[in-house]
């Protein structure tokens, strides 16, 4: 189920992104892919009147762009803990419009968890390469000026930046937070509390660490590693969270934090664990803190920011999961819903339905009320996302067709950016940005006249009044004036 969900997540992040043709940079490794299949998306239909009003105007000109498109192209996917790269995946597309065999657009995606990298017949022979430690922080500048909340795509299609900010409390946790004769001791218990104090509050130092008992090689090594590791952290929470303006409020619970640790802990030794008749309980004194059985796990944990309680409960079904979360006190809900998915296959292209709903409300995210479902049968696959309350109001309807193309080998695909060829995106300067250009400007041209002249003229007036919801015509004709 595990490798299902990766695969899943990893097509769900391609398919989210622009897409593109082949090239062997970089590539390191070749292995035979856990997933590959071909594909073709023939049909995709917005429903612009069950999106809220305010977006109608825009969501006019995507759907008609959205009628006449279509894609084919292949996807192959590798999860492997072998390498510390992590995962890799490619996806390769052709992009048509109207049926038009001029407009066709050669894209392909592909990387693995920290780099992505982009080809296409747009670019000719170069290529565009996205670092994900950085991507928060250039959505979040463009939150900052453009009030445009890009973070949150950011965190849906680039995964590995929230599995990475989290990498900081890996090697502490495992060392403290081991139970030995079931107890977590209370004094390992409070150094985990206070490490992550470290890492909110002063990311330039950790009590955890005895630093003058390293050599400077070895303290400037750790210490790079666990700045850099600290700062993705405070990266994350600042773009999850600077929105819906809980940021100070959980970095004074998480900066103080060890205090709330001795709370927890009262008079008790530590966290003791028993287990019995398939049942394990971690608790401290009294208190309850995680119950784990067969079916699931339940994680309780009191007065976690001004008197909300926080609850979080996964049972597992057959070929499905539900997950609850609750975190409220009586005069506030910061956050309270549910997740399920049910289908869930072994592999992909699979036949039958998988589906999945989620619902969540309070300050820490609004309103989100969404449900998705893929259905496979024969070669066919579709895809319809709707309201998860009122599943007859559907938001964005697919189909097209999916065959299995195993054995297929995929490559990782590493580097820094170090070929000439290579444009870092989110690290441009004045050297490479007109190198970039120059390389890329006759393809891109003739490409994107071919392609734009099949665009309907509604998709550009959408295109316009983006723009200029967001101030980026402002932003843009004052680049051009300077």
């Amino acid at each position: 189920m595990k490798k299902t969900l990766l695969r899943l997540v990893a097509l769900a992040l391609a398919l989210a992104l622009p897409v593109i043709a082949l090239a062997d940079h970089g590539v390191e490794w070749e292995y035979e892919a856990d997933t590959a299949f071909s594909y073709t998306v023939d049909s995709i239909t917005l429903t612009p009147e069950n999106f809220p009003a305010v977006e109608q105007d825009v969501l006019s000109g995507v759907k008609d762009l959205l009628d006449i498109t279509a894609l084919k192209g292949d996807f192959a996917f590798l999860h492997t803990d072998e390498f510390t790269i992590g995962n890799t995946f490619r996806l390769r597309a052709t992009l048509e419009l109207n049926g038009d065999a001029d407009s066709d657009t050669q894209l392909e995606l592909y990387g693995v968890d920290s780099h992505y990298y982009v080809e296409s017949s747009l670019l000719g022979s170069s290529r565009v390469m996205l670092n994900i430690e950085s991507l928060l922080e250039f959505a979040m500048k463009a939150y900052y000026h453009l009030e445009l909340p890009l973070q949150y795509t950011a965190l849906l299609v680039a995964p590995y930046a929230t599995t990475g900010a989290f990498q900081v409390f890996s090697f502490p946790a495992q060392e403290l937070l081991k139970a030995e004769d079931g107890l977590i001791s209370r004094e390992n218990v409070v150094r985990m509390a206070e490490f992550v104090e470290d890492v909110v509050n002063n990311p330039l130092h950790a009590r955890l660490y005895d630093w003058d008992a390293l050599d400077e090689a070895s303290a400037a090594a750790l210490m790079a590693s666990y700045v850099g590791s600290a700062q993705s952290f405070n990266g994350w929470l600042t773009a999850l969270l600077t929105e819906n303006g809980l940021l100070d409020e959980v970095k004074d619970f998480l900066g103080s934090l060890s205090t709330w640790a001795e709370k927890i802990l009262g008079d008790s030794e530590g966290i003791r664990c028993t287990a019995a008749e398939g049942r394990t309980v971690w608790q401290a004194g009294d208190t309850v803190l995680l119950t784990e059985t067969d079916a699931g796990w339940s994680l309780t944990l009191p007065d976690v920011l001004e008197g909300c309680g926080l609850t979080v409960t996964l049972t597992r079904e057959e070929q499905g999961l539900r997950g609850e979360i609750s975190w409220k006190s009586e005069e506030r809900t910061l956050l309270e819903g549910s997740l399920q998915l049910q289908g869930i296959p072994e592999a992909l292209p699979f036949q039958g339905k998988l589906r999945g709903e989620i619902s969540l409300t309070g300050e820490a995210c609004g309103t989100i009320d969404l449900g998705a479902e893929i259905t496979g049968e024969g070669d066919a696959w579709s895809l319809s996302v709707f309201s998860a309350s009122e599943p007859e109001k559907q938001y964005l309807a697919a189909a097209g067709t999916w065959q299995d193309c195993r054995p297929s080998m995929i490559s990782f695909y590493y580097d820094q950016g170090d070929d000439p060829n290579t444009l870092n995106l989110l690290s441009v300067n004045d050297t490479t940005l007109p190198q970039f250009i120059n390389s890329v400007k006759s393809p891109l041209i003739r490409g994107a006249l071919k392609l734009g002249s099949a665009v309907p003229a509604s998709t550009y007036e959408s295109l316009f009044r983006f723009l200029e919801r967001y101030n980026i015509l402002d932003v843009l004709s004052g680049g051009f004036r300077d």
